[in-house]
């Protein structure tokens, strides 16, 4: 009909331009969120193997085994340039929103393979996930635990959290420092936070929980933490008490707060002392100054596109 006609173009029209960027952004985004949580399932690789092999190597570089260094979302897009220009092969346009309903279409079929895994019979069966935990195998505890977590994540602010396998044990990478995430750059103390942190999930009185985690550059204590995703989140990213935490989330998921104006990165970086600012302008290329979450004061040095982090200067 005519007037639907004219609501696409006006659509169109409205997605112009940075919010038509931003549109496509946040569609692919939500889709590397899913092949991450699905990562190493046998029938996702299948369907990718078969329909998006361009995919496939896209989410080896995105969270390879053992590295903590995922590529942000924006570089990953720009990897899958061959998926995009072969879906929309002899397609009249080639936009944003034609890009942004590509990733959607995959997405609802990666989601509604996830929420299969939740729902069959006895998933979530806190023996057999606790099993799953300790002895894998790796392609059914992955997708199947970062489904279930996502699960309990739905309406608040960190749905979509970008999640992964990263280990044995039970240990898994939560979030990402892509803008979009929309994930706290600073506490409400001010304090730097890093937008990944390694975390070990166990089943405790029959529920999955974060067991504890590792700070930014002290990957050999396990802090303590024992308690569902959400107010781990919550006390990690927000910098809240673990009682207010836990009363945020008694009732399910607390609704997402306003999205802030300003930008993550420039939050983070105005909050180092001009000592400390001086001292990264003399630093190698990439490298950076982050302050230790559990010591205030004490900053080391880190490398975050190559996942490396050190107490000793490093060399030209």
């Amino acid at each position: 009909p005519p007037e639907a006609s004219r609501s696409a173009a006006s659509s169109r029209a409205r997605l112009s331009g940075e919010e038509g960027v931003r549109f496509e952004r946040v569609a692919w985004r939500g889709l590397v969120s899913r092949l991450l949580a699905l990562r190493g399932d046998r029938k996702v690789e299948a369907m990718l193997t078969e329909r998006h092999p361009e995919l496939t190597a896209v989410v080896e570089i995105l969270a390879r085994p053992g590295r903590r260094d995922m590529m942000s979302a924006d570089l990953a897009r720009e990897s899958a340039k061959p998926w995009f220009s072969r879906g929309l092969k002899g397609k009249n346009r080639h936009g944003h929103e034609e890009k942004a309903e590509l990733c959607t279409i995959l997405t609802k079929t990666l989601k509604a393979h996830g929420a299969s895994l939740c729902d069959a019979a006895g998933a979530a069966e806190p023996g057999r996930l606790a099993r799953l935990l300790e002895e894998g195998p790796a392609s059914e505890e992955g997708p199947l635990i970062c489904s279930l977590l996502g699960r309990e994540l739905l309406g608040s602010r960190y749905e979509g959290l970008w999640m992964t396998r990263f280990g044995p044990g039970g240990q898994y990478l939560l979030g990402d420092d892509n803008p979009d995430s929309g994930l706290p750059g600073v506490d409400q103390d001010g304090a730097r936070i890093y937008p990944r942190v390694r975390v070990m999930v166990k089943i405790r009185d029959g529920r999955l929980v974060v067991d504890g985690f590792f700070h930014e550059g002290e990957d050999d204590t396990l802090n303590p933490a024992r308690v569902p995703i959400g107010p781990f989140l919550s006390v990690y990213f927000e910098g809240v008490s673990l009682k207010e935490a836990l009363s945020r989330w008694v009732n399910g998921a607390p609704p997402p707060p306003a999205r802030s104006a300003t930008g993550r990165g420039a939050a983070a970086a105005d909050n180092k002392p001009d000592d400390i600012k001086k001292l990264e302008l003399t630093l190698p290329p990439g490298w950076v100054m982050r302050e230790s979450r559990s010591k205030k004061g004490v900053y080391y040095y880190c490398h975050p596109a190559k996942g490396l982090s050190q107490m000793e200067r490093p060399k030209v």
